[in-house]
């Protein structure tokens, strides 16, 4: 019995040492998986000090600044280029979440980063300036009422759910995009209009699910693969264009009646019509 309990000892140590070696090799790939979505344009450096002037909060760092607050009541605030002789480089997190009085925002060139939730649930905003910015965060401009924004050429990374629930109506997203997560626009019900620049190459999961007003959507021949439920209950949407090269994901237009898919023959798109029951129309 003695001779028993010794040999299995080792044995079970062996198989929860083993569980315990490829658990962690799981994680760590989400880990990086998560780093990759969420980099940033910004330089390290080290916080300095953390100060108010007029209506914003500033953190002061070695090479940069930072827009941590704002208390101002002003229908249009324009973002100073430097503070303190630096570059004014980011908006931080949640740095004007929930103010009801902002309806226009205007960045300089200077601002590279617009942290999580720094626009989110300001209820009255209508538009932003924006040229330099190369990264928007989670949840950036989230249930904003915001109408109007144009994406610039040197922007890298769309945080999930950074659009999603706003009132935007037009969309352009420039090839310059390298990463996006899920559910950016998710929620739009006043989108009637994207388009796809020369470069952009994937469409995420759920990127554009429920956004109603999208009657008819042309994928450019530069996307290589549209996500899981990319489109999903967008009940406006009749009409999807998409390249004989590109590849569907499951459901990326689930829960949508009398929806017509045109691509070429023996095609993803093809493949998705025949699995889903969806209408296909051959296009050359």
């Amino acid at each position: 019995m003695v001779k028993d309990i010794v040999y299995k000892i080792p044995v079970f140590f062996l198989i929860a040492l083993t569980v315990f070696m490829v658990i962690p090799g799981c994680t760590e790939k989400e880990e990086k998986s998560e780093t990759v979505i969420t980099t940033s344009p910004l330089p390290e450096s080290e916080l300095l000090r953390t100060e108010d002037s007029g209506d914003f909060v500033f953190a002061v760092y070695e090479d940069y600044t930072e827009v941590t607050g704002y208390s101002g009541a002003s229908e249009t605030v324009t973002v100073p280029e430097f503070y303190d002789n630096t570059k004014i480089m980011s908006i931080g997190k949640s740095a004007f979440e929930g103010n009801s009085s902002l309806k226009h925002v205007i960045l300089s060139a200077n601002v590279v980063n617009i942290d999580t939730s720094a626009f989110s649930r300001c209820k009255n905003l209508e538009s932003i300036d924006m040229p330099g910015v190369r990264s928007i965060s989670p949840s950036a401009f989230k249930d904003s009422g915001l109408r109007s924004a144009e994406l610039p050429d040197v922007l890298e990374n769309l945080g999930r759910y950074s659009f999603s629930g706003t009132s935007l109506e037009i969309i352009t997203l420039p090839g310059s995009i390298v990463r996006s997560g899920d559910y950016v626009f998710s929620g739009c019900t006043s989108l009637k209009s994207v388009t796809f620049n020369d470069g952009f190459s994937e469409i995420s999961s759920r990127m554009f699910s429920g956004c109603t007003a999208l009657n008819e959507v042309v994928i450019s021949s530069g996307v290589k693969a549209i996500g899981d439920y990319a489109f999903a209950y967008c009940t406006g949407l009749k009409k999807v264009t998409i390249p004989s090269e590109t590849t569907v994901g499951d459901g990326a237009f689930y829960g949508i009646s009398n929806l017509a898919i045109c691509s070429g023959s023996g095609s993803s798109a093809e493949s998705y019509t025949k699995k889903y029951n969806v209408t296909f129309e051959k296009v050359s």
